[in-house]
């Protein structure tokens, strides 16, 4: 139980990409309530996405600018 400020990072390199998101790290539940930073196709061009969403419904999803390439290291928060 978080009550205040965090942090949610890693290092991802992918050799695919999966059909859907791929979660990286994640604290949802099957109704979704929760945090998940994950490389997503949600804007179009792969990319990093967080996705957080309340008790009540209320959500905030922030993509990332950079099109992620396969082969490649990345850095993520």
């Amino acid at each position: 139980q978080l009550t205040g400020s965090m942090t949610v990072s890693a290092w991802v390199y992918t050799n695919s990409f999966p059909s859907d998101d791929a979660a990286v790290i994640s604290k949802r539940t099957a109704g979704e309530i929760g945090y998940q930073l994950d490389i997503t196709k949600d804007t179009g061009p792969r990319t990093i996405g967080f996705k957080l969403t309340n008790s009540s419904g209320g959500e905030m999803f922030r993509y990332g600018a950079t099109t992620l390439q396969l082969n490649t290291w990345y850095h993520i928060a």
